[in-house]
């Protein structure tokens, strides 16, 4: 299942299939956070690569949430971050939960 789920084809198709879902649909009435779940550890950082591929620009709409394994590679750290970088994550989509809905009251 790994091998089909993780083929940079899979991979591709599915990130095609969510930006075009985000940028067409969602973009402008989103408000608050989304989540993509993957199959496993590995396939998660293929997708959030990718995304990242293709949305350079997208430094703040976009975060790997995720526990460190002893087993990770080196590079996924500095993706994943410790406990500080995570602490910091939460806070700023709180901050942008209460944008979002201080922009909605706004508008009624």
């Amino acid at each position: 299942m790994e091998a089909i789920l993780g083929a940079d084809q899979t991979i591709n198709s599915l990130v095609k299939t969510i930006l075009d879902h985000y940028e067409n649909t969602r973009e402008n009435i989103l408000t608050g956070k989304a989540m993509i779940v993957a199959y496993s550890r590995p396939i998660a950082m293929k997708i959030y690569k990718r995304i990242r591929e293709l949305r350079p620009a997208w430094t703040e709409k976009i975060a790997v949430v995720k526990t460190q394994g002893n087993n990770d590679p080196e590079e996924w750290r500095e993706i994943i971050g410790n406990k500080a970088h995570k602490d910091d994550m939460a806070r700023n989509i709180q901050r942008q939960e209460l944008s979002a809905e201080n922009r909605y009251r706004s508008r009624i």
